[in-house]
């Protein structure tokens, strides 16, 4: 069980990076506009850029599409 959800998790680490990524990117806004939080205690608006620029950067090196595992047919041709 405990490798089943192992591998899924494997599989699927892009689609989880950036729907977490896109909280990230999203949840300033959405805290400061409803709950008037100040977001600048956590992360500063001057390094939302090179945050954005980074998920960019680790997004292509993942390419965006379930991932192949060793034990699949596809890795083994």
């Amino acid at each position: 069980m405990l490798k089943s959800a192992w591998n899924t998790v494997r599989r699927w680490r892009t689609w989880i990076f950036n729907a977490l990524a896109s909280i990230l990117l999203v949840l300033p806004e959405i805290l400061s506009a409803f709950a008037g939080y100040d977001w600048s205690g956590v992360l500063p608006p001057g390094w939302m850029p090179y945050v954005t620029i980074a998920i960019i950067v680790v997004n292509l090196w993942m390419r965006p599409r379930p991932a192949v595992l060793p034990t699949d047919d596809e890795a083994k041709r």
